[in-house]
């Protein structure tokens, strides 16, 4: 599934006027930093 196919099927959990800080909240992978593990 491509990116834009699934950031339409995000958005429809979010509410209409909180679809532009769903826009910023949501980037491809190629843009975003890698979550580091957590050691307990």
């Amino acid at each position: 599934m491509h990116f834009f196919e699934k950031t339409q099927k995000i958005s429809r959990h979010f509410k209409a006027n909180a679809k532009g800080k769903m826009r910023t909240k949501i980037v491809p992978s190629s843009e975003s930093a890698h979550l580091i593990k957590h050691k307990p």
